[in-house]
């Protein structure tokens, strides 16, 4: 009896884990060229960070696009849907070198901001 209470806690244990997307692994954006990316997408970044360079491009399960950048020195991200309009912005506070995704709730792939 006591065997089939462990093992009964065990197994709910591990459906609500997975229910609750912990030990998930989340698919790593497509990497893309800038001449990949829709002029929309990279103007609305220009005209939001005049002067500051994307490292990389990432295409969002082509729903949009992510721009990451260097603010201030700090890895940030910026999310523009596909008409380059802007979605949100995400700055790694932590400098985690290479830990931080992006907190999209969604099931699409994450983009990382550290190499």
């Amino acid at each position: 009896m006591k065997k089939l209470l462990i093992i009964s806690v065990a197994v709910l244990l591990f459906a609500s884990c997975e229910k609750l997307g912990m030990g998930k692994k989340h698919k790593t954006c497509a990497t893309v060229s800038a001449d990949a990316v829709p002029a929309a997408v990279t103007k609305a970044f220009s005209d939001k960070h005049p002067g500051i360079a994307v490292t990389n491009w990432f295409n969002k399960d082509d729903k949009g696009y992510a721009a990451r950048f260097n603010s201030r020195g700090k890895d940030a991200l910026d999310f523009f849907d596909n008409n380059g309009n802007f979605q949100k912005e995400e700055v790694d506070e932590d400098n985690q070198q290479g830990n931080h995704q992006d907190g999209d709730d969604d099931d699409g792939c994450e983009c990382e901001t550290g190499d």
